[in-house]
C-alpha cells in the first residue's frame, strides 16, 4: 500500500470517529459500550497508520537526504550554496545542508560588518547569496552583511522549530547584569531568557522564499455542482469564482547595543548574543503575527483574524473548553471537505493544562488530553506555544479567554522577500563606547483558505 492509499484510509478512518462522536453528542448522551469499543477499536487503526505513514516519510526523506550528500559529493568545494537557486531552499535543504548552515558564525558576519574582519569559506558565500535574494527582489544591496533564507531557517528545522531569529531592543553594557559577567576566565553559554516556543515549522506551514514586490494571490471560490441532463440539455458551468489577496512585505528591524569592551572581551564571543539577541525573537515576532496579527499599523493579518474563519462558541462570556469543543471543531473541518493536508491542533500552555486536567466523562477516569502524549491530540499533532492569545475578551470575561485552533496548517502561508540584512554603527555613540548592532527582514503571513481551519477565542482556564 503506498503513500496515498495509506493517507486516504486514515482520512476515512478519521472521518467514522468524527461520526461516532457527533452522533453520541448531537442526542446529548454519551457513547455506549459498542459505540466506546468502536471508536477506541478505530482510534488504534488510526495511530496505527500514522506510525506507518511517519515511517514512509522518514525513510523518504533518508533518500532524498542521501541524493543530496552524494550531489555534494561531487560538487566543487565552496559552490554548494553560492550556486544554489532561490527555489532550492523551498524544496527543503538536506539534513547535512542544514548543519552546515547551522555552522554559520553570525560572529564573523558582525565583525565584517565593523571591517575589522573578513569575510571567507561559508559567511562569504552565504552573504553572496544574500547579496543575489536582495537584487532579485528589485532592491540594491546596502554595505551591511547579507544573511539569505537559508540561514534563517536552518535552525527552525534542525531544533525543532527553535530558529534563529530575534526581534526585542537590549543593551549589552558593562553592567554585571547586561553583560559584564559574561567576561571572565572560563564561563559557559549565558543563561538565556525564556522564549515562547517555536513550532509552526514543526506544524508544517508553507513558506514562501525569494518573493518579488507586491503580490497579488488568486484564491479560488465555490463551484457550482454539475447535474444530469437530457442527451441534448445543456451543461451546468462549474467554473469556480476567483478573488485576489494582496500581499506586500511588511518591514521587520531590531536593534541592540554592546559596549565595545564587552565585544572585545568576552570569554563567551559574540556568537550566542547575535543569534539569541538579535534572531529568535524576531521568529518569534513572525510566528506571533502569522497566529494573530491584526491586519493594521503594518501586521500581517494572523490566522485568528481572517475573514471567514469558522469559530466554535463556548459561551456568552467564555467558558472552560471541553472534549466536545474538539469534536466539533474537528467535524466543522470535515464538513468544509478540509480535512486533508498537515492537520493539527495550535494552542497555549493555559488550554494544554486544563484539558489535561478536564476528564472525558464522570467515570472513565480518563483525560481529554492525556498527559503521556502531550504532543498528541485525539490523533492529531498538538503544538503548544504561548504566541497563542490567552488575553482575548468574551462578553463580560475581561483579557482572559484563550484560543484553541484546529486545521490544515499548509494553509497557512510565512512569505518572505530576501534574507536578513545585518549592520553596526560605531559612531553614533562612539564617545559612550557603544555599538549598535542592527538586522531587519521583510516578510508576511496569509491563509489561502480560511475553510481549512476552525478556532475557539473564548475558552477559559484554569490557571
Amino acid at each position: 500500500m503506498n503513500l496515498d492509499e495509506l493517507l486516504k484510509q486514515r482520512s476515512e478512518l478519521q472521518a467514522k470517529l468524527v461520526s461516532i462522536v457527533e452522533k453520541a453528542e448531537g442526542e446529548s448522551r454519551e457513547l455506549n459500550k459498542d459505540e466506546d469499543k468502536d471508536y477506541k477499536d478505530t482510534l488504534t487503526k488510526v495511530r496505527a497508520l500514522t506510525n506507518r505513514i511517519d515511517r514512509i516519510r522518514e525513510v523518504n526523506d533518508f533518500g532524498a537526504a542521501a541524493a543530496n550528500d552524494q550531489q555534494q559529493l561531487t560538487e566543487p568545494q565552496g559552490q554548494a550554496y553560492a550556486s544554489a537557486p532561490a527555489d532550492h531552499i523551498q524544496r527543503g535543504n538536506s539534513k547535512k545542508e542544514d548543519r552546515d548552515l547551522k555552522n554559520y558564525s553570525f560572529r564573523k558576519a558582525f565583525l565584517a560588518s565593523r571591517q575589522l574582519g573578513k569575510l571567507e569559506g561559508l559567511e562569504k558565500e552565504m552573504h553572496q547569496q544574500g547579496e543575489n535574494e536582495i537584487i532579485a527582489i528589485g532592491t540594491s544591496p546596502n554595505d551591511g552583511v547579507h544573511i539569505p533564507e537559508a540561514v534563517m531557517w536552518a535552525g527552525s528545522r534542525i531544533n525543532g522549530g527553535q530558529g534563529q531569529m530575534n526581534a526585542y531592543r537590549n543593551d549589552m553594557t558593562k553592567a554585571a547584569t547586561q553583560g559584564g559577567d559574561t567576561i571572565a576566565t572560563d564561563l559557559r553559554a549565558p543563561i538565556d531568557v525564556l522564549y515562547d516556543a517555536l513550532v509552526l515549522t514543526s506544524l508544517g506551514v508553507t513558506t514562501w522564499f525569494g518573493m518579488q514586490g507586491n503580490l497579488s494571490v488568486p484564491v479560488m471560490g465555490s463551484t457550482a455542482k454539475p447535474t444530469e441532463k437530457s442527451e441534448t440539455g445543456a451543461a451546468d458551468e462549474v467554473t469556480g469564482t476567483t478573488s485576489a489577496v494582496p500581499l506586500a512585505p511588511e518591514r521587520l528591524p531590531v536593534v541592540t547595543e554592546a559596549t565595545s569592551q564587552l565585544l572585545r572581551q568576552s570569554s563567551i564571543n559574540i556568537e550566542s548574543w547575535l543569534r539569541n539577541n538579535l534572531f529568535t525573537n524576531m521568529a518569534i515576532r513572525m510566528q506571533d503575527m502569522a497566529i494573530n496579527g491584526s491586519g493594521s499599523s503594518n501586521q500581517p493579518t494572523g490566522l485568528l483574524q481572517t475573514g471567514g474563519l469558522t469559530l466554535v462558541a463556548l459561551g456568552t462570556d467564555g467558558a472552560a473548553p471541553t472534549r466536545t469543543m474538539l469534536t466539533r471543531q474537528l467535524g466543522k473541518v470535515d464538513i468544509a471537505n478540509a480535512l486533508m493536508g498537515n492537520l493539527g491542533w495550535l494552542t497555549n500552555g493555559k488550554v494544554r493544562t486544563t484539558l489535561q486536567e478536564t476528564k472525558k466523562d464522570a467515570g472513565s477516569g480518563q483525560f481529554v488530553w492525556n498527559e503521556e502524549t502531550p504532543n498528541q491530540l485525539m490523533g492529531y499533532t498538538a503544538a503548544v506555544t504561548n504566541s497563542v492569545p490567552s488575553n482575548l475578551v468574551k462578553g463580560g470575561s475581561g483579557s482572559v479567554c484563550s484560543a484553541h485552533i484546529f486545521g490544515n496548517f499548509s494553509d497557512l502561508v510565512i512569505a518572505q522577500w530576501g534574507g536578513m540584512t545585518l549592520l553596526s554603527d560605531n559612531i553614533t555613540k562612539f564617545d559612550t563606547g557603544l555599538i549598535r548592532i542592527g538586522a531587519e527582514t521583510f516578510y508576511n503571513a496569509l491563509v489561502t483558505r480560511a475553510a481549512s481551519f476552525v478556532a475557539t477565542k473564548d475558552a477559559l482556564t484554569v490557571i
